[in-house]
């Protein structure tokens, strides 16, 4: 997916893998607008891509960075999950 996006448009990877924040969003200026927009084109490239139950997770969430950690922590696990799951790996081994 991360090849996804970043093939749409850098810029739309980048909204997706860090927050941003908007100052007015009445008046936002070009440069927040473009990120207004490739969020939107991010949010939109995540919902097509999912499965209906997995869909479910993230279709009310409106930001992509937001959408991508809800992801992330369902498929991947939290950070202690993770290192869990080393651990367990690294005994085994």
């Amino acid at each position: 997916m991360t090849a996804h996006l970043k093939s749409i448009n850098r810029e739309v990877w980048k909204v997706t893998e860090t927050m941003f924040e908007i100052a007015n969003e009445n008046a936002p200026t070009p440069v927040e607008e473009k990120k207004l927009q490739c969020n939107d084109i991010a949010v939109s490239a995540l919902h097509e891509a999912l499965d209906d139950k997995t869909f479910e997770q993230i279709k009310n969430i409106e930001i992509a960075h937001d959408a991508w950690e809800k992801l992330e922590e369902t498929f991947e696990g939290t950070k202690g999950t993770k290192t869990a799951k080393a651990y367990i790996r690294q005994e085994k081994f």
